[in-house]
């Protein structure tokens, strides 16, 4: 068309080879684009090279000259089509080396970084890459763009599931529920009922690389779980000590895995974890106030006969019954236990002679000792016999 329809090929210069040679590229630029379209839509999804009849003998034709320089320029181009359009990635060949990769399929996303392919496949639902419809597709067939799934791909292929996660750590179950409702550490994807739960490799050894330190002398050290004990505090909050680096002595038990080769002093923690205000008195202070021994405590509110409630106390899910004063001070206005009566009788270096003069007015314990483990009497009861003690 530039030279004329008949001008002999070998009569031109190479100036006019390149002029038409630039004129026929750019008449059949959009045809070839359809073209390749229609091969692109004939490829296998498992293998690019294997297409329909329709276009067998063109990928025939272009596969016997490869090695003739001069369809350099449209192997590259189709090459770089199939890519755009295949999941082909380096390692692969396709009229050539593949150098770059455009597309993932979830076959070749798993085979390459090492997760699950159903495990995959659900996240990639779950986070819209992927639609639901091509759940009766082939892993091979199912493709998506990289960028798209790259952050999704990378964190799947180090994530640690669930309980995998508790181990990783060193804790124990109820450890490990504790620092998980504290949301100290979030969970990689949304959890959801088609995905299990996933955490970060890099982000647990974050989270373990802040608390799992030595500072300061290492004698006379306990175990977090011994602390909490000792120091009556809550997991998460020596965690927290920790994490924030508030603790001035700190080891590790290089034999022990995680936090449990984690040692602290648990009276500095004892000292440092903030003590809530509490609603009310616990059993060791309401015993105090009504003089009798904390299990008789537990026996009455366990009975029903001093009301109390069960509030949280601590973090990281610990809790404690809990007295309100004025029922502490309303039992006592109705009953007296054996100390204060023996006291009041003179007798408190004898309690049994309170109970053999009780027992000699006609007067008796309220409440079944092997109940409540101690004698109470009803101070009406006893006022009368009290007002004749001089």
């Amino acid at each position: 068309m530039a030279l004329g329809e008949r001008a002999p090929w070998g009569s031109l210069t190479d100036i006019e080879k390149v002029e038409a040679g630039a004129v026929g590229f750019a008449l059949a630029q959009s045809p070839l684009e359809e073209f390749l379209g229609e091969v692109c839509e004939s490829w296998n999804s498992t293998h690019p090279a294997t297409v329909r009849p329709k276009t067998r003998g063109f990928m025939a034709w272009l596969g016997g000259n490869i090695q003739n320089p001069d369809y350099a320029p449209l192997l590259d181009w189709v090459r770089e089509h199939a890519i755009d359009h295949q999941p082909l990635g380096p390692g692969d060949t396709f009229l050539g080396p593949i150098t770059r990769r455009s597309l993932h399929s979830i076959y070749s996303a798993s085979k390459e970084h090492g997760v699950h392919p159903k495990r995959l496949r659900k996240l990639l639902v779950q986070a819209g890459i992927v639609h639901r419809d091509t759940t009766g597709m082939s892993d091979s067939q199912v493709v998506f763009r990289v960028e798209a799934a790259h952050h999704l791909i990378s964190a799947a292929a180090e994530e640690i599931i669930g309980e995998d996660a508790r181990v990783y750590l060193g804790m124990t179950r109820v450890q490990w529920d504790q620092i998980r409702k504290a949301k100290l550490i979030d969970t990689l994807f949304p959890e959801n009922d088609e995905t299990r739960r996933a955490y970060s490799r890099a982000e647990l050894d974050r989270f373990l690389e802040s608390v799992r330190y030595e500072k300061g002398e290492g004698a006379d050290l306990v175990s977090i779980a011994r602390a909490v004990k000792i120091a009556v505090a809550g997991y998460v909050d020596v965690v927290t000590l920790l994490r924030d680096r508030r603790l001035d002595r700190v080891s590790i038990d290089s034999s022990r895995k995680g936090f449990a080769g984690i040692l602290v002093d648990a009276h500095e923690v004892k000292r440092k974890v903030p003590r809530p205000t509490l609603a009310g008195l616990t059993s060791r202070q309401a015993a105090q106030r009504i003089g009798v021994a904390i299990d008789t405590v537990h026996a009455l509110t366990g009975f029903g006969v001093l009301p109390s409630s069960v509030q949280q106390m601590y973090g990281g899910g610990r809790k404690a019954r809990l007295i309100s004063p004025t029922d502490v001070a309303a039992f006592l206005a109705e009953y007296i236990p054996l100390p204060e009566l023996a006291d009041r009788l003179n007798v408190s270096f004898w309690p049994r002679h309170a109970c053999r003069i009780m027992e000699a007015e006609g007067v008796l314990p309220v409440f079944d000792r092997g109940m409540i483990r101690t004698i109470i009497y009803r101070r009406a009861d006893v006022l009368p016999i009290l007002a004749l003690v001089p």
